[in-house]
């Protein structure tokens, strides 16, 4: 091997070595290299029954902008077990009510949402509002311990209802799901949910979003 060839291989050698340290740099270990922000181009409409606990393989990381509060809100009434869920109006089908489904198609979707929540557009209640089972008034605020959040009853919904272990769904109005850090446990996986949905504490908290003379 003459020394052009040998110096070559060395060069080769160390960018090899370079690549893989900054790799190493960037995901340490223990990091899903997988996990990266979906491509909101894509356009790609959830299930129907949003909410499921996303395939692992998937790596998806969910949106962590969530209104989260500092410490635990008061407590009016009982404690209660929710199903964590998540619609989005803007894509239609289940999603929106049909007769609110305003027809286009010009628009990427195929059409757009003209619900509106509690006398305001739906988009208005983005990240804050929720739809939730009759056992909980509209207007009601609810704190979420899993995801430390606070969310307003502002939607019914017509799969929203109480179950007969006890449990709900609380559908939170944001395009996906939220950043759930323990995202291995409390899982339920039934007919109502068969890959499993997230459950958590709730509770009813001071104030409502409605007006009160």
């Amino acid at each position: 091997m003459t020394a052009k060839m040998r110096g070559s291989g060395a060069g080769i050698w160390r960018a090899i070595t370079n690549c893989v340290l900054c790799v190493a740099l960037q995901f340490p270990a223990g990091t899903a290299i997988a996990q990266t922000v979906p491509d909101k181009s894509a356009g790609q409409v959830p299930d129907e029954r949003a909410g499921q606990v996303p395939d692992e393989r998937a790596g998806q990381v969910p949106d962590r902008a969530a209104l989260t509060v500092p410490e635990k809100p008061q407590k009016f009434g009982k404690e209660f077990i929710v199903r964590i869920s998540y619609y989005w109006p803007a894509y239609g089908g289940t999603n929106c009510y049909p007769a609110n489904w305003i027809r286009d198609s010009q628009h990427p979707l195929g059409g757009i949402c003209r619900s509106k929540l509690l006398g305001s557009p739906w988009s208005d209640w983005t990240g804050y509002g929720a739809a939730c089972s009759p056992k909980i008034k509209l207007g009601d605020r609810i704190y979420i311990e899993r995801i430390n959040k606070v969310v307003a009853c502002v939607d019914r919904g017509g799969a929203i209802e109480d179950l007969p272990d006890g449990t709900s769904f609380v559908d939170l109005l944001m395009p996906n799901m939220p950043w759930i850090r323990d995202w291995k446990v409390n899982i339920i996986r039934d007919v109502y949910c068969p890959r499993g949905c997230y459950t958590s504490n709730a509770w009813i908290t001071a104030g409502s979003v409605l007006y009160q003379p």
